[in-house]
């Protein structure tokens, strides 16, 4: 068993060094900032300090940072993280074309991006919901509770979420509260901050009235992070590039490996590794951010 998970980090490990990319620079920071990395902390982040493909940015409160865009992403713009918010950032090649994600769990960033060449894609993610970008000025808040909203003052910003979907242009918000389905809100442009002051306010509250509730929902899913756990290492477990390396490993004399074999085995299991190192990390910040805001 330990030569097992031995191996299995270790491929892991250099599965992620292969997929690591700077897609963005810090621009500016200023409090508590924190960047994870492959499952581990870095030091205070700096001006110039490269964010690369999947990392998890957090900031405390009375943070904040701005995040400059590079050409990996197929975007030029930047990011704007407000205190109080965890999200993660990456990059994968859709039919040539580069998409990148912001996965938000808590908080609020502003983004003001614009297409290089091509036909890249942004999206932000946040719970169920998924807001797709075309070249435009917004921001996405997402509280503790899983509600949603979103404002564009320039452009236009798709949202979907379980089967619908709603646009926010400037003037009409989007909104998704828990357990309910997008809505557009009429907000004035002027009176846009105040609106989402009390709309930050009112989610805090409501969350902490529910808290029992909260509870519930977050050992559902972990109830359902263990499932998905267990499936993808059934799916690990079964594959021939994993079997062929435990058997090179017992043999205790392992072959010459071409390149293109290293990266056919790669290509079969980076993905299945990765995918469980995210989910673990990205269910372990929304454990941890729930945790603070209800205590």
């Amino acid at each position: 068993m330990r030569s097992f998970l031995a191996t299995v980090m270790a491929l892991a490990a250099l599965a992620a060094a292969g997929g690591e990319e700077a897609i963005a620079t810090v621009d500016y920071a200023e409090g508590p900032v924190r960047v994870t990395r492959d499952g581990a902390a870095l030091s205070n982040p700096g001006i110039g300090d490269a964010i690369d493909d999947g990392d998890l940015i957090a900031t405390g409160a009375g943070a904040t940072l701005n995040l400059k865009l590079e050409k990996a992403t197929g975007m030029s713009g930047s990011v704007k993280v407000s205190p109080n918010t965890s999200f993660y950032f990456s990059v994968d090649s859709v039919k040539g074309e580069r998409q990148s994600l912001a996965e938000l769990i808590t908080g609020q960033v502003g983004l003001k991006v614009k297409k290089i060449s091509g036909a890249p894609g942004f999206s932000v993610s946040a719970g169920s919901a998924v807001c797709a970008v075309r070249g435009t000025e917004f921001d996405v808040v997402s509280s503790p509770s899983g509600s949603l909203l979103v404002d564009c003052s320039e452009g236009e910003v798709e949202c979907s979420s379980e089967g619908a979907s709603a646009s926010a242009v400037p003037g009409q918000a989007v909104e998704k509260l828990e357990d309910a389905k997008l809505a557009r809100r009429a907000v004035a442009l002027a009176d846009y901050e105040n609106f989402k002051a009390r709309w930050i306010a009112g989610e805090a509250e409501a969350f902490k009235k529910n808290a029992p509730r909260a509870a519930r929902r977050i050992a559902l899913r972990y109830f359902d992070l263990a499932e998905r756990l267990a499936a993808n290492h059934e799916r690990i477990a079964a594959s021939g590039a994993l079997r062929a390396w435990l058997q090179e490993e017992r043999s205790g004399s392992p072959p010459a490996m071409s390149d293109e074999e290293l990266d056919r085995r790669l290509a079969e299991l980076g993905p299945l590794l990765a995918d469980s190192r995210a989910t673990m990390e990205r269910e372990r910040s929304k454990g941890g951010e729930q945790g603070d805001t209800a205590g």
